[in-house]
């Protein structure tokens, strides 16, 4: 069966991340924006590839080292994200397609090209992320 939305590099979504996801380190489950950054679309038995995002800038502010792992939108750059978000460009989930789609998963639109290519400069430069998971994301 085929997606009804082509999820690609730069694809933002939503969906309910709770303990089903053995990163997930919170108690109750939440509604998390995403963005997918598989190096070629996923197909509906693939692994989507995505960062979490966060409206709490201030830590990634206040800590220089997270600061470098991360991308800051403006509050307002795109409408999905009313507030500023940071990309947290530090650790990278992978989890079933199929999977996503029980989770609520909803469609939100595109980062811009630029704003992509800022991530992928954040993800080569990155003192974080894992060799395995920029070898998985084509950087």
């Amino acid at each position: 069966m085929k997606p009804a939305v082509q999820m690609r590099r730069g694809t933002v979504f939503r969906a309910v991340h709770d303990e089903d996801y053995e990163f997930w380190v919170r108690d109750e489950p939440r509604s998390k924006f995403c963005i997918v950054f598989n190096l070629t679309p996923p197909s509906e038995g693939d692994d989507v590839h995505y960062f979490i995002t966060t409206k709490d800038v201030t830590r990634y502010r206040e800590t220089p080292l997270l600061l470098s792992e991360c991308v800051i939108l403006a509050k307002g750059t795109y409408p999905f994200f009313e507030l500023e978000t940071a990309i947290q460009l530090d650790s990278l989930c992978v989890v079933p397609y199929r999977r996503l789609r029980t989770k609520r998963l909803k469609y939100l639109g595109e980062l811009s090209p630029h704003d992509i290519a800022r991530c992928e400069d954040v993800i080569r430069a990155s003192r974080v992320l894992l060799p395995r998971d920029r070898k998985l994301l084509g950087l």
